[in-house]
């Protein structure tokens, strides 16, 4: 089955304006090949987007205008950006980390793979991703690896309910938004993009 989602992807407004001009950008990620390689983001490589999500009173809107803030402004000169896309979903290639059968499948890969996660992690490019220490987007990598090769298919989406740090609090054990990666462009159409001075 498939079905559209609309997605929220917020940067920097000229990043915003190259993305209209020439389409996303994004790495994908050899998990036998990571010496000095970026690690993964979260929810692996892919390109983030805030989905809307019933349960939180915050839009999803809300969370890309203040993760660009936040992450991607780095002078006060520089304006953000709200990217729009329609993504289309096949559930067949469709990864959903909060169903409880791939959250267990998900337990099971970071069980079995602690020490060569943080092998992977101590042989990674030093860079912020790294400096946080956070070892799931290398869990996720081995987990799509393993489930693409017992259904041969690609994994296209990534989707999880997440925390991101947009004031004081650092960290929290509660959800405020819902993230979705995006491992394939072909999926997406960007529909508009809104820009906050």
């Amino acid at each position: 089955m498939r079905y559209n989602v609309k997605g929220y992807h917020g940067t920097v407004a000229s990043s915003a304006t190259d993305i209209i001009s020439n389409g996303f950008e994004y790495r994908t990620y050899d998990i036998n090949d990571y010496k000095g390689k970026r690690l993964p983001n979260d929810l692996g490589f892919g390109i983030y987007f805030y989905l809307d999500n019933p349960k939180i009173s915050k839009k999803a809107l809300d969370n890309a205008k203040d993760y660009a803030i936040k992450y991607k402004k780095k002078l006060n000169t520089d304006s953000v950006s709200v990217i729009v896309a329609d993504i289309s979903i096949c559930e067949d290639s469709h990864l959903d980390l909060d169903e409880a059968d791939n959250l267990e499948y998900y337990l099971g890969i970071q069980n079995t793979n602690q020490q060569r996660a943080e092998e992977i992690w101590a042989k990674s490019k030093q860079d912020g991703q790294r400096k946080r220490k956070m070892l799931d987007g290398i869990f996720i990598e081995m987990m799509i690896l393993d489930l693409e090769e017992a259904i041969g298919r690609s994994i296209k989406t990534v989707q999880k309910e997440t925390f991101t740090s947009f004031g004081r609090a650092q960290r929290s054990n509660f959800f405020n938004g819902t993230e979705l990666t995006v491992r394939d462009a072909n999926i997406l159409k960007v529909e508009r993009t809104i820009n906050y001075g």
